[in-house]
Protein backbone atom coordinates (compact mmCIF):
# COMPACT_ATOMS: atom_id res chain seq x y z
CA UNK A 1 0.00 0.00 0.00
CA UNK A 2 1.46 3.58 -0.83
CA UNK A 3 -0.49 6.58 0.46
CA UNK A 4 -1.09 9.37 -2.24
CA UNK A 5 -3.19 11.56 -0.16
CA UNK A 6 -5.01 12.43 3.04
CA UNK A 7 -7.47 14.98 4.67
CA UNK A 8 -7.86 14.99 8.41
CA UNK A 9 -10.00 16.96 10.76
CA UNK A 10 -10.67 17.24 14.38
CA UNK A 11 -12.83 19.03 16.98
CA UNK A 12 -15.73 20.26 14.09
CA UNK A 13 -17.48 23.20 14.88
CA UNK A 14 -15.36 23.93 18.52
CA UNK A 15 -12.87 26.98 18.82
CA UNK A 16 -10.70 24.13 19.05
CA UNK A 17 -11.38 22.57 15.21
CA UNK A 18 -8.05 21.82 13.29
CA UNK A 19 -8.26 20.97 9.56
CA UNK A 20 -5.65 20.00 6.58
CA UNK A 21 -6.77 19.45 3.31
CA UNK A 22 -4.43 19.29 0.17
CA UNK A 23 -1.92 16.63 1.36
CA UNK A 24 -0.90 14.86 -2.39
CA UNK A 25 2.37 12.46 -1.21
CA UNK A 26 4.63 11.14 -3.89
CA UNK A 27 7.65 8.45 -3.49
CA UNK A 28 9.75 11.39 -2.25
CA UNK A 29 8.16 14.48 0.29
CA UNK A 30 9.75 17.55 2.01
CA UNK A 31 6.97 18.95 4.49
CA UNK A 32 7.71 22.21 4.78
CA UNK A 33 6.11 25.18 6.70
CA UNK A 34 6.45 27.97 9.59
CA UNK A 35 6.44 27.18 13.61
CA UNK A 36 3.11 26.08 14.36
CA UNK A 37 2.39 25.26 10.76
CA UNK A 38 1.14 21.89 11.72
CA UNK A 39 3.49 19.50 10.43
CA UNK A 40 4.18 18.24 13.88
CA UNK A 41 0.57 17.10 13.73
CA UNK A 42 -0.16 16.32 9.98
CA UNK A 43 2.64 13.68 11.01
CA UNK A 44 1.22 12.73 14.50
CA UNK A 45 -2.34 11.88 12.15
CA UNK A 46 -0.65 10.35 9.65
CA UNK A 47 1.39 7.88 11.92
CA UNK A 48 -1.45 7.96 13.99
CA UNK A 49 -3.59 6.31 11.65
CA UNK A 50 -1.43 3.45 10.22
CA UNK A 51 -0.82 2.77 14.11
CA UNK A 52 -4.85 2.44 14.78
CA UNK A 53 -5.52 0.30 11.67
CA UNK A 54 -2.61 -1.86 12.89
CA UNK A 55 -4.26 -2.43 15.85
CA UNK A 56 -1.14 -0.86 18.20
CA UNK A 57 -3.80 1.91 19.59
CA UNK A 58 -7.15 1.60 20.53
CA UNK A 59 -9.53 4.06 18.72
CA UNK A 60 -10.84 5.02 22.22
CA UNK A 61 -7.39 7.49 22.68
CA UNK A 62 -8.22 9.12 19.34
CA UNK A 63 -10.76 11.69 17.81
CA UNK A 64 -10.49 12.93 14.55
CA UNK A 65 -11.51 12.29 10.55
CA UNK A 66 -9.36 10.94 8.19
CA UNK A 67 -9.88 10.73 4.51
CA UNK A 68 -6.98 8.78 2.66
CA UNK A 69 -6.50 7.20 -0.39
CA UNK A 70 -4.48 4.54 -1.27
CA UNK A 71 -2.43 2.57 -4.08
CA UNK A 72 -1.72 -1.01 -4.34
CA UNK A 73 0.31 -2.11 -6.90
CA UNK A 74 -1.30 -5.83 -8.02
CA UNK A 75 0.61 -7.24 -11.12
CA UNK A 76 0.76 -4.50 -14.01
CA UNK A 77 -2.64 -2.90 -12.38
CA UNK A 78 -2.34 -0.10 -9.83
CA UNK A 79 -5.86 -0.53 -7.87
CA UNK A 80 -6.80 2.83 -5.88
CA UNK A 81 -8.28 2.14 -1.89
CA UNK A 82 -10.40 4.95 -0.60
CA UNK A 83 -10.26 5.02 3.41
CA UNK A 84 -12.35 6.96 5.67
CA UNK A 85 -12.38 6.80 9.42
CA UNK A 86 -14.30 8.75 12.21
CA UNK A 87 -13.79 8.67 15.87
CA UNK A 88 -15.02 10.59 18.40
CA UNK A 89 -15.22 10.39 22.28
CA UNK A 90 -13.60 6.93 22.04
CA UNK A 91 -16.06 5.70 19.93
CA UNK A 92 -16.28 4.92 15.96
CA UNK A 93 -19.01 6.92 14.39
CA UNK A 94 -18.51 5.44 11.02
CA UNK A 95 -16.05 3.92 8.65
CA UNK A 96 -15.57 3.13 5.06
CA UNK A 97 -13.67 1.36 2.68
CA UNK A 98 -13.46 1.44 -1.34
CA UNK A 99 -11.54 -0.35 -3.98
CA UNK A 100 -11.85 1.15 -7.38
CA UNK A 101 -15.20 2.90 -6.55
CA UNK A 102 -16.51 0.20 -4.98
CA UNK A 103 -17.86 0.38 -1.37
CA UNK A 104 -16.39 -3.38 0.15
CA UNK A 105 -16.80 -2.35 3.92
CA UNK A 106 -19.04 0.17 5.71
CA UNK A 107 -20.33 0.62 9.33
CA UNK A 108 -21.83 2.99 11.38
CA UNK A 109 -21.77 4.04 15.19
CA UNK A 110 -23.76 1.13 16.71
CA UNK A 111 -21.17 -1.40 15.09
CA UNK A 112 -23.33 -2.42 12.48
CA UNK A 113 -21.86 -2.91 9.07
CA UNK A 114 -21.07 -5.32 5.93
CA UNK A 115 -18.01 -6.85 4.61
CA UNK A 116 -18.00 -7.52 0.75
CA UNK A 117 -17.24 -11.35 -0.02
CA UNK A 118 -13.84 -11.78 -1.37
CA UNK A 119 -15.51 -12.97 -4.74
CA UNK A 120 -18.92 -11.42 -5.93
CA UNK A 121 -21.06 -9.15 -4.77
CA UNK A 122 -22.63 -10.82 -1.67
CA UNK A 123 -22.27 -8.61 1.19
CA UNK A 124 -21.52 -10.39 4.33
CA UNK A 125 -23.25 -8.41 7.84
CA UNK A 126 -21.16 -7.90 10.68
CA UNK A 127 -21.53 -5.65 14.36
CA UNK A 128 -18.26 -5.35 15.90
CA UNK A 129 -17.95 -3.58 18.99
CA UNK A 130 -18.40 0.59 19.28
CA UNK A 131 -14.93 1.06 20.07
CA UNK A 132 -13.13 -1.10 17.84
CA UNK A 133 -12.62 -1.23 13.92
CA UNK A 134 -14.11 -3.50 10.75
CA UNK A 135 -11.01 -3.54 9.92
CA UNK A 136 -9.48 -4.64 13.04
CA UNK A 137 -11.96 -6.86 14.57
CA UNK A 138 -12.56 -8.69 10.72
CA UNK A 139 -8.68 -8.75 9.22
CA UNK A 140 -8.82 -12.05 7.83
CA UNK A 141 -6.22 -13.10 5.02
CA UNK A 142 -8.29 -15.15 3.38
CA UNK A 143 -11.82 -13.93 3.32
CA UNK A 144 -10.88 -10.15 3.97
CA UNK A 145 -7.58 -9.66 2.35
CA UNK A 146 -7.65 -6.11 1.73
CA UNK A 147 -8.00 -5.36 5.42
CA UNK A 148 -4.72 -7.74 5.49
CA UNK A 149 -2.81 -4.89 3.04
CA UNK A 150 -3.93 -1.89 5.09
CA UNK A 151 -3.12 -3.80 8.35
CA UNK A 152 0.42 -4.28 7.07
CA UNK A 153 0.40 -0.81 5.78
CA UNK A 154 0.04 0.13 9.12
CA UNK A 155 2.14 -2.31 10.98
CA UNK A 156 4.92 -1.60 8.88
CA UNK A 157 5.28 2.16 9.19
CA UNK A 158 8.30 3.91 10.62
CA UNK A 159 8.34 7.14 12.16
CA UNK A 160 11.65 8.73 13.57
CA UNK A 161 11.77 12.11 15.30
CA UNK A 162 15.36 12.43 14.25
CA UNK A 163 15.78 15.76 16.53
CA UNK A 164 14.85 13.90 19.30
CA UNK A 165 17.03 11.38 21.74
CA UNK A 166 16.45 8.73 18.70
CA UNK A 167 17.52 5.76 21.25
CA UNK A 168 20.51 7.39 22.49
CA UNK A 169 20.20 6.28 25.89
CA UNK A 170 18.28 3.11 25.11
CA UNK A 171 20.85 -0.17 25.83
CA UNK A 172 19.75 -3.84 23.96
CA UNK A 173 19.14 -6.36 25.75
CA UNK A 174 18.75 -10.22 24.61
CA UNK A 175 20.67 -9.85 21.70
CA UNK A 176 21.47 -13.85 21.54
CA UNK A 177 18.19 -15.09 21.41
CA UNK A 178 16.62 -12.67 18.19
CA UNK A 179 14.24 -14.32 15.74
CA UNK A 180 16.01 -13.97 12.39
CA UNK A 181 13.21 -14.86 10.38
CA UNK A 182 11.46 -11.55 10.45
CA UNK A 183 12.07 -8.20 12.20
CA UNK A 184 9.25 -5.51 12.98
CA UNK A 185 11.82 -2.57 12.08
CA UNK A 186 8.42 -0.16 12.97
CA UNK A 187 8.47 -1.80 16.72
CA UNK A 188 11.99 -0.31 17.33
CA UNK A 189 12.47 3.23 16.06
CA UNK A 190 14.47 4.03 19.44
CA UNK A 191 16.09 0.72 19.45
CA UNK A 192 18.70 1.03 17.32
CA UNK A 193 21.35 -1.69 18.71
CA UNK A 194 18.63 -4.17 18.25
CA UNK A 195 17.95 -3.36 14.51
CA UNK A 196 21.71 -3.31 13.77
CA UNK A 197 22.60 -6.88 15.62
CA UNK A 198 19.51 -8.86 13.93
CA UNK A 199 20.08 -7.45 10.97
CA UNK A 200 23.36 -7.75 10.90
CA UNK A 201 23.13 -11.70 11.86
CA UNK A 202 20.80 -11.60 9.03
CA UNK A 203 22.67 -10.45 6.16
CA UNK A 204 26.08 -10.92 7.38
CA UNK A 205 28.94 -8.48 6.26
CA UNK A 206 27.29 -6.94 3.50
CA UNK A 207 25.22 -5.00 6.00
CA UNK A 208 28.00 -3.69 7.48
CA UNK A 209 29.44 -2.64 4.28
CA UNK A 210 26.93 -0.26 3.28
CA UNK A 211 26.90 1.29 6.08
CA UNK A 212 30.50 2.10 6.60
CA UNK A 213 30.32 3.35 2.82
CA UNK A 214 26.93 5.52 3.71
CA UNK A 215 28.90 6.87 6.92
CA UNK A 216 32.04 7.49 5.09
CA UNK A 217 29.74 9.51 2.42
CA UNK A 218 28.54 11.85 5.56
CA UNK A 219 32.23 12.35 6.07
CA UNK A 220 32.58 9.80 9.58
CA UNK A 221 35.57 7.50 8.45
CA UNK A 222 35.25 4.37 10.52
CA UNK A 223 37.12 0.60 10.49
CA UNK A 224 34.05 -0.87 12.27
CA UNK A 225 30.26 -0.50 13.65
CA UNK A 226 29.02 -3.26 16.25
CA UNK A 227 27.40 -3.70 19.28
CA UNK A 228 29.18 -4.12 22.53
CA UNK A 229 28.07 -4.70 25.70
CA UNK A 230 28.22 -1.92 28.92
CA UNK A 231 26.96 -1.76 32.37
CA UNK A 232 23.51 0.04 33.14
CA UNK A 233 24.26 2.81 35.05
CA UNK A 234 20.65 3.01 36.60
CA UNK A 235 20.99 -0.83 37.54
CA UNK A 236 24.78 -1.57 37.75
CA UNK A 237 23.18 -5.76 38.13
CA UNK A 238 22.11 -5.20 34.18
CA UNK A 239 24.01 -5.46 31.04
CA UNK A 240 22.87 -4.22 28.00
CA UNK A 241 24.58 -3.80 24.62
CA UNK A 242 24.86 -0.57 23.05
CA UNK A 243 26.05 0.72 19.45
CA UNK A 244 29.75 1.47 18.67
CA UNK A 245 32.47 2.69 16.15
CA UNK A 246 36.08 2.52 15.99
CA UNK A 247 36.78 5.33 14.03
CA UNK A 248 39.94 5.19 11.99
CA UNK A 249 43.29 6.54 13.18
CA UNK A 250 42.02 5.07 16.68
CA UNK A 251 41.78 1.54 18.75
CA UNK A 252 39.42 2.81 21.07
CA UNK A 253 35.54 2.08 20.47
CA UNK A 254 33.18 5.41 20.86
CA UNK A 255 29.72 4.18 22.19
CA UNK A 256 26.78 5.86 21.10
CA UNK A 257 26.66 8.01 24.56
CA UNK A 258 29.92 8.58 23.75
CA UNK A 259 28.96 9.85 20.18
CA UNK A 260 27.91 13.62 19.67
CA UNK A 261 24.56 13.78 19.19
CA UNK A 262 24.89 14.58 15.65
CA UNK A 263 27.09 11.49 14.48
CA UNK A 264 24.71 9.22 16.48
CA UNK A 265 21.32 10.49 14.79
CA UNK A 266 23.21 9.86 11.34
CA UNK A 267 24.33 6.56 12.19
CA UNK A 268 21.03 5.38 13.36
CA UNK A 269 18.56 6.51 10.52
CA UNK A 270 21.38 4.38 8.54
CA UNK A 271 21.41 1.47 10.52
CA UNK A 272 17.49 2.01 10.56
CA UNK A 273 17.01 2.83 6.83
CA UNK A 274 19.27 0.31 5.46
CA UNK A 275 17.53 -2.65 7.14
CA UNK A 276 14.23 -1.57 6.40
CA UNK A 277 15.70 -1.94 2.62
CA UNK A 278 17.72 -5.39 3.66
CA UNK A 279 14.45 -6.97 4.86
CA UNK A 280 11.73 -5.88 2.55
CA UNK A 281 14.22 -7.43 -0.41
CA UNK A 282 14.53 -10.49 1.49
CA UNK A 283 10.66 -10.72 1.24
CA UNK A 284 10.60 -10.07 -2.91
CA UNK A 285 11.64 -14.13 -3.71
CA UNK A 286 14.01 -12.41 -6.33
CA UNK A 287 12.36 -9.34 -7.75
CA UNK A 288 12.54 -5.77 -7.73
CA UNK A 289 10.61 -3.59 -4.86
CA UNK A 290 7.49 -2.25 -6.12
CA UNK A 291 5.76 1.22 -4.57
CA UNK A 292 4.03 -0.08 -1.70
CA UNK A 293 6.39 -3.20 -1.26
CA UNK A 294 8.65 -1.48 1.41
CA UNK A 295 7.62 0.37 4.90
CA UNK A 296 6.42 3.95 5.02
CA UNK A 297 9.49 6.28 6.52
CA UNK A 298 8.65 9.43 8.11
CA UNK A 299 11.63 11.16 9.22
CA UNK A 300 10.56 14.17 11.30
CA UNK A 301 12.89 17.23 11.47
CA UNK A 302 15.58 15.58 9.29
CA UNK A 303 19.19 16.67 9.56
CA UNK A 304 18.54 18.64 12.68
CA UNK A 305 21.34 18.49 15.34
CA UNK A 306 24.02 18.03 11.47
CA UNK A 307 25.71 20.80 10.15
CA UNK A 308 24.95 21.74 6.20
CA UNK A 309 27.55 19.48 4.25
CA UNK A 310 26.57 16.25 5.99
CA UNK A 311 22.50 17.25 6.36
CA UNK A 312 22.58 17.38 2.68
CA UNK A 313 25.05 14.28 1.93
CA UNK A 314 22.43 12.36 4.30
CA UNK A 315 19.31 13.97 2.49
CA UNK A 316 20.63 13.00 -0.65
CA UNK A 317 21.70 9.14 0.40
CA UNK A 318 18.22 8.94 1.64
CA UNK A 319 16.27 10.38 -1.53
CA UNK A 320 18.11 7.71 -3.85
CA UNK A 321 17.62 4.69 -2.02
CA UNK A 322 14.46 4.98 -1.61
CA UNK A 323 14.23 6.25 -5.29
CA UNK A 324 16.08 3.30 -5.99
CA UNK A 325 14.11 0.87 -3.93
CA UNK A 326 10.90 2.19 -4.21
CA UNK A 327 10.86 3.83 -0.52
CA UNK A 328 7.73 5.96 -0.18
CA UNK A 329 10.05 8.69 2.35
CA UNK A 330 8.40 11.60 4.35
CA UNK A 331 10.35 14.17 5.61
CA UNK A 332 9.89 17.32 7.67
CA UNK A 333 12.10 20.52 8.42
CA UNK A 334 11.76 24.13 8.25
CA UNK A 335 15.88 23.98 7.71
CA UNK A 336 16.17 26.44 5.20
CA UNK A 337 19.65 24.64 3.73
CA UNK A 338 17.89 21.68 3.72
CA UNK A 339 14.97 22.87 1.56
CA UNK A 340 17.26 24.26 -0.59
CA UNK A 341 19.19 20.77 -1.36
CA UNK A 342 14.98 19.00 -1.91
CA UNK A 343 13.71 19.72 -5.32
CA UNK A 344 10.34 21.82 -5.22
CA UNK A 345 8.49 19.02 -7.33
CA UNK A 346 9.07 16.88 -3.50
CA UNK A 347 7.73 19.66 -1.56
CA UNK A 348 4.27 20.09 0.35
CA UNK A 349 4.17 23.41 1.95
CA UNK A 350 1.45 23.85 5.07
CA UNK A 351 -0.19 27.24 5.09
CA UNK A 352 -1.91 27.80 7.84
CA UNK A 353 -4.95 29.92 8.49
CA UNK A 354 -6.49 29.77 12.32
CA UNK A 355 -7.54 26.37 12.77
CA UNK A 356 -7.19 25.51 8.71
CA UNK A 357 -4.45 24.17 7.31
CA UNK A 358 -4.01 24.45 3.27
CA UNK A 359 -1.27 21.98 2.13
CA UNK A 360 0.63 23.25 -1.46
CA UNK A 361 2.22 20.71 -4.01
CA UNK A 362 3.37 20.46 -7.42
CA UNK A 363 -0.27 18.27 -7.91
CA UNK A 364 -2.78 20.74 -6.41
CA UNK A 365 -0.72 24.14 -7.67
CA UNK A 366 1.21 22.93 -10.56
CA UNK A 367 1.43 25.89 -12.32
CA UNK A 368 2.79 28.06 -9.19
CA UNK A 369 5.63 25.16 -8.91
CA UNK A 370 6.56 25.05 -12.13
CA UNK A 371 6.18 29.41 -12.97
CA UNK A 372 8.85 30.23 -10.13
CA UNK A 373 11.79 27.49 -11.66
CA UNK A 374 12.19 30.49 -13.94
CA UNK A 375 12.57 32.75 -11.89
CA UNK A 376 15.67 31.96 -10.87
CA UNK A 377 15.59 32.39 -6.96
CA UNK A 378 16.01 29.43 -4.18
CA UNK A 379 13.68 27.10 -3.17
CA UNK A 380 13.54 28.63 0.46
CA UNK A 381 12.68 31.99 -1.63
CA UNK A 382 9.44 30.22 -2.61
CA UNK A 383 8.58 29.57 0.55
CA UNK A 384 9.85 32.66 2.70
CA UNK A 385 8.22 34.72 0.09
CA UNK A 386 5.05 32.70 -0.25
CA UNK A 387 5.35 32.17 -3.93
CA UNK A 388 3.25 28.86 -3.20
CA UNK A 389 0.06 31.18 -2.44
CA UNK A 390 -1.36 32.96 -5.68
CA UNK A 391 -5.01 35.17 -6.08
CA UNK A 392 -6.79 31.49 -7.25
CA UNK A 393 -5.44 29.53 -4.32
CA UNK A 394 -5.64 31.95 -0.99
Amino acid sequence: MFIKSLEYSESPGDPRSWKVTGLDFGNINLIVGKNASGKSRVISALFGLAQIVAGKIPPRFSSGKWSVEFERTKGQIVEEQLYILELSAGKVVSEVMSIAGRVVMARDESGKGFVLKKTGTDRVAYKVPVDQLMVVVRRDEIQHPFFEHMYNWGVTACCYRFGSDFGKSTLSANLQSLDLAELNISELSDNVGHVFHATSERFGSDYKKILLEDFSELGYFCDDILTTQVANHHSPSLVGFALAVREKGFEFLTTQNEMSQGMYRALAILIQFNANILWTRAKMVGREPKPGDSPMVIVDDIGEGLDFERSKSLIKLLVEKSKRNSVQLIMTSNDRFIMNVIPLEHWIVLHRKEGKVRAFNNANSKAVFEEFEFMGLSNFDFFSGKYFLSEDNV
